[in-house]
């Protein structure tokens, strides 16, 4: 479920869609540091990625509830609709 935090004068959102995990890192041929999939069988994963911007024109660096409450609401949606697209698979 979407949790918010403060964030660099706003708010952010974030959240876990599941049990958590705790991955070994490993270093590829290409330097970059990284956890490594193996053996996923040709299994096609899919991680949804949302952006959410947020304009301020109020100049005080602060968003109102209104917009708090309008991004929860965002958030709370496409963690539904995930969830339910997850269960038709």
């Amino acid at each position: 479920r979407p949790t918010f935090f403060a964030f660099a004068k706003g708010a952010g959102v974030m959240g876990e869609a599941g049990p958590e995990a705790i991955l070994p890192l490993r270093r590829g041929a290409d330097g970059k540091l990284g956890v490594v999939a193996a053996g996923s069988g040709g299994m096609a994963m899919f991680a949804p990625e949302y952006n959410i911007e947020i304009h301020n024109d109020a100049g005080n660096g602060q968003i109102g509830p209104q917009a708090l409450q309008a991004v929860y609401n965002i958030g709370k949606k496409a963690a539904i609709d995930f969830w339910q697209q997850q269960s038709r698979d």
